[in-house]
């Protein structure tokens, strides 16, 4: 890490109400710590405190075991060695400070990596923590110009492995062969290797019938369950270029598996109310940040839920609307929160988050009483300018695997 890099801190310091910003970790506790320091090649076994002010040089404080351990970074070096020096080299870290930014955030569990102790220390010598929320979005969340390209190449792959799903299920159906959802699962798979892409976390969401009213439902976790006519389904994939510092892509989209003569009209009227709050929750973006207007992540949760809730569906929409994109599929920038959490971050410029809103476990009309899972996923990108824009096909309506055909068509 550069001077340079200490600098770029020290910048995002010089608009917050902290003094300085604390990095401390023990055994890689503090993943962001580790990011934002560009931290490499060392293991330590001990405590270490790095902190930033918003002015003047960076402290080093560590172990006497551990002299070195963080030598790649700027700034004094200051030791510790048995507890009561331990304590009063902390302590001296931070004389004449108030406020000091921590990795910590009551509503974000992603930036709740600071140890409770620490904390307490720091109380007890009368320093407010502040939480390090927005400062890391600043970093954590934001593209290079390469890394949202990186996105985009990685959408039009996707988006076409997609097409290919919902294909192969409409033919494999049409010419009399049994398909499962593990099939399908592992058909996206081997087209991810095939063009270079890499499912981040887990395998993609592969779900017929009932099985979709599980948000995070996957079939490699459940009994083999084949895909039959006159059932929703629902694919959610997301990938990224097996490559450093590439962006994940992620989309979900639904259809409907047998002839038109099956469709459930009532499912086909709660997709659509699905798809009606997503793009709610995109015009709140678009038309605010257009304005020039801050828009936080828990104002877009809200735009996109009250179009469930004014129609009588609030309860079966159990998740927030989205989450951040970066090199991870759920990154450490700003969700778009207002239920699980209250995301206050204002969205900022190069940055990429989804919008999906999903209803699940609501009653069909089948004989059978199986209850439906929806969702529909994009992914909205700001560019430099602060301008959203949404990378690849959206869905307007719900796709139709016809197993008369063996195409798909639209219901």
């Amino acid at each position: 890490m550069n001077h340079s890099r200490v600098e770029a801190l020290q910048a995002a310091l010089s608009s917050s109400e902290a003094d300085a910003w604390l990095f401390a970790d023990f055994r890689k506790r503090d993943p962001i710590a580790w990011s934002l320091l560009g931290l490499k090649d060392v293991a330590p076994s001990r405590r270490w405190y790095y902190l930033v002010p918003k002015q003047g040089p960076a402290v080093k404080l560590v172990s006497r075991v551990e002299p070195t351990v963080l030598d790649q970074l700027p700034g004094e070096t200051r030791f510790y060695g048995p507890w009561p020096e331990h304590q009063a080299a902390f302590a001296a870290l931070f004389a004449g400070y108030k406020k000091v930014a921590v990795q910590w955030a009551e509503n974000l569990p992603t930036l709740c990596v600071i140890d409770a102790a620490t904390l307490d220390r720091l109380r007890g010598l009368g320093v407010v923590p502040v939480s390090s929320a927005n400062l890391v979005a600043q970093f954590q969340g934001r593209l290079s110009e390469p890394e949202m390209e990186s996105h985009r190449a990685a959408g039009v792959v996707v988006q076409r492995i997609k097409d290919e799903a919902f294909a192969r299920v409409a033919s494999e159906l049409h010419a009399g062969r049994k398909i499962t959802e593990q099939l399908v699962q592992q058909f996206i798979v081997d087209r991810f290797t095939a063009e270079g892409l890499l499912a981040v976390g887990h395998p993609p969401i592969v779900a017929v019938g009932a099985h979709a009213a599980n948000p995070h439902y996957s079939p490699e976790h459940g009994p083999v369950t084949e895909i039959i006519a006159g059932q929703p389904l629902l694919i959610d994939l997301w990938a990224r270029f097996d490559k450093p510092d590439a962006v994940v892509y992620d989309i979900t989209w639904c259809g409907w598996v047998g002839d038109r003569a099956t469709v459930d009209a009532r499912y086909v009227e709660l997709f659509n109310l699905t798809m009606k709050a997503r793009d709610a929750a995109l015009s709140c973006v678009k038309e605010n940040l257009s304005a020039g207007k801050t828009v936080r992540g828990c104002d877009v949760d809200a735009a996109c839920r009250s179009v469930l809730e004014s129609a009588g569906l609030g309860q079966y929409f159990v998740h927030r609307t989205g989450h951040s994109i970066t090199q991870m599929t759920h990154g450490d920038g700003v969700n778009m929160d207002g239920f699980e959490t209250t995301d206050t971050r204002p969205i900022l410029p190069r940055t990429c988050f989804s919008i999906e809103p999903g209803l699940y476990g609501v009653p069909g009309n089948n004989v059978g009483g199986t209850t439906y899972g929806m969702r529909t996923e994009i992914n909205v990108l700001v560019d430099e300018a602060g301008q959203p824009g949404v990378f690849g096909a959206v869905q307007q309506r719900l796709l139709l695997a016809d197993v008369v055909s063996g195409q798909v068509k639209l219901v």
